[in-house]
């Protein structure tokens, strides 16, 4: 029940996490290109 719980909760916030550690690493490389290292 625990563990269905944790599971339930966890791979919806993983999927979120996933999609905007990506955004940020696609916004950081766009502004590495644009205007060179930070």
């Amino acid at each position: 029940m625990n563990g269905l719980c944790v599971r339930v909760y966890y791979v919806p916030t993983l999927r979120f996490a996933h999609r905007v550690v990506g955004w940020i690493v696609l916004v950081y490389a766009k502004a590495v290109y644009m205007h060179g290292p930070i």
